[in-house]
């Protein structure tokens, strides 16, 4: 349990959820830094998929599932979500090193084991998955009643919520004052201010004048 501002015990779920909810709070806060962020480096990074799939639906009469699947089999996804962990996995560490006041470093190094394992996952099922790759015709798969690989889409899903996560967090560092409260020592500094408060109130008889407190 931590203690808020007003003597309160805060319990643990809401601290956690807090440093769950923080970082994507601050994307909610700079929608224009977020929007640039997202086009340059989400969008322009899956650009060459996204107009294959545009070419296909639109141009060519593909299924939007069907559209997907050349981007699948060629395994696409599993390596963007490889490379965009990879990458966000570095400056946090940077950041976790150099320390600079208030830190933010419990999330930090929090998020970066939950990366670290899901990059380890994700290439496992990469080297599983190409080991079995097929030599398709993929013009061939137009009007056929086929889908992408599922959990290809699951790791491209949760390195994009990863990535808009590890956006907020970095953020942080940029705006410290306005989000102090997911700051490593706050609860710290909390439960020091309350402790004065406390002892500011028993250590108090009266006023100077006789009259008590």
């Amino acid at each position: 349990m931590n203690m808020n501002k007003s003597g309160n015990q805060e319990p643990d779920w809401k601290v956690i959820l807090k440093g769950i909810v923080g970082p994507f709070k601050v994307c909610k806060d700079h929608k224009v830094d977020m929007f640039i962020w997202l086009m340059f480096t989400l969008v322009a990074s899956q650009l060459g998929t996204i107009i294959n799939v545009i070419n296909r639906v639109i141009f060519q009469g593909w299924d939007f599932q069907a559209a997907l699947c050349p981007e699948s089999a060629s395994g696409n996804f599993y390596i963007f979500a490889l490379v965009m962990i990879s990458s966000l996995i570095s400056p946090l560490f940077i950041s976790i090193l150099n320390k600079k006041e208030p830190t933010f470093n419990k999330l930090k190094m929090v998020f970066v084991t939950l990366l670290f394992f899901t990059l380890i996952i994700a290439a496992v099922f990469y080297a599983f998955s190409s080991q079995n790759i097929e030599v398709l015709n993929f013009a061939s798969l137009k009007n056929k009643d086929v889908t992408a690989d599922g959990w290809q889409l699951t790791f491209f899903i949760i390195t994009v919520l990863a990535s808009i996560y590890a956006f907020g967090l970095n953020y942080l560092n940029i705006h410290p004052d306005e989000y102090s409260a997911l700051a490593d020592d706050y609860q710290e500094s909390e439960n020091e201010d309350v402790k004065k408060i406390e002892s500011d109130i028993h250590s108090s008889k009266d006023d100077g004048k006789g009259i008590a407190l």
